[in-house]
């Protein structure tokens, strides 16, 4: 037979209940995550042009080497009602294969394009499914 609670019982349990829901809706507020269920539908390089000596009007140079600026990544993914293009990184770029099935998991954020920012999705992991 289960032993009946007490009345402080009975209301530590409620408030406890009650402040477990409250720090959820809380973290709920401040939470900036998205997911999305997509195909990768291509993935591009934009490689990274010389850098310039703005006095010399040469391109860097560091031990004879030519230095360029890094290389970015495009995904193309397609969705339901759309499609989108998002940065990722070399080791996503490498490994995301067209015409697959993923979870993309990330946030929302800055991202600058060509002089502008814009707030875009910024995806952190691809999981196939």
């Amino acid at each position: 037979m289960a032993k009946e609670l007490s009345i402080e019982e009975i209301v530590a349990k409620a408030l406890a209940e009650q402040e477990e829901k409250f720090n959820k809706k809380l973290k709920q507020r401040e939470e900036n995550e998205i997911s999305l269920g997509c195909t990768v539908v291509e993935t591009s390089e934009i490689v990274g042009k010389p850098i310039m000596d703005k006095e010399k009007k040469k391109k860097k140079e560091v031990d004879g080497e030519p230095q360029f600026y890094a290389s970015k990544y495009i995904a193309k993914l397609s969705f339901n009602g759309g499609e989108i293009d998002t940065p990722i990184n070399k080791k996503m770029f490498e490994n995301l294969k067209i015409n697959l099935r993923y979870l993309a998991k990330g946030r929302l954020g800055e991202v600058k394009e060509f002089g502008n920012s814009s707030i875009k999705p910024i995806f952190s992991d691809f999981i196939e499914i």
